[in-house]
């Protein structure tokens, strides 16, 4: 009776560590966002779209360089008047009069081609939208204009 008992709390506590181990990370966020596993991997993602999240290598810590143009390329997760900080997230305010959400300090899009599941954002450089699609072919009529020299910023999915 005792081996069995010994066996059955063993059982228990190995489920209880595996469960741990696959316990999302922080679980502390804004309405604005879903926290979702993904190929088994733990995302976050806008809410209710489920769309897949960036952050822009461009931006300052708490401070968006997404202009307005930019913005309707890469929009940005809104944060409401009432909406307050929560773990990692914080609020940017824009120059624009809007608040956005930030992780960790840098302010978090989405991207107007992406779909649920299907990122078309990554690795996207600051300036690709005056010269590409989506797929990154040139636009028709549009005269690519003459590439900086040195590393542009780009954009990569937010990994909590």
């Amino acid at each position: 009776m005792r081996f069995a008992a010994l066996c059955a709390l063993l059982a228990y506590c190995a489920v209880g560590t595996a469960m741990a181990a696959d316990a999302a990370p922080n679980p502390d966020h804004p309405g604005a966002v879903a926290l979702a596993r993904d190929n088994g991997t733990w995302v976050y993602q806008s809410f209710p779209a489920f769309l897949p999240l960036y952050v822009f290598d461009g931006d300052g810590l708490n401070q968006s360089n997404c202009d307005a143009v930019c913005a309707a390329v890469w929009p940005i997760i809104r944060a409401e008047a009432a909406s307050k900080p929560t773990g990692d997230w914080t609020i940017v305010a824009r120059p624009d009069g809007k608040r956005q959400w930030a992780y960790k300090g840098k302010p978090v899009y989405t991207f107007f081609l992406d779909r649920p599941g299907a990122p078309k954002g990554v690795g996207r450089l600051a300036d690709w939208y005056l010269e590409e699609d989506a797929d990154g072919k040139p636009l028709p009529g549009v005269k690519p204009k003459a590439k900086a020299p040195g590393v542009r910023p780009a954009w990569r999915l937010l990994e909590p």
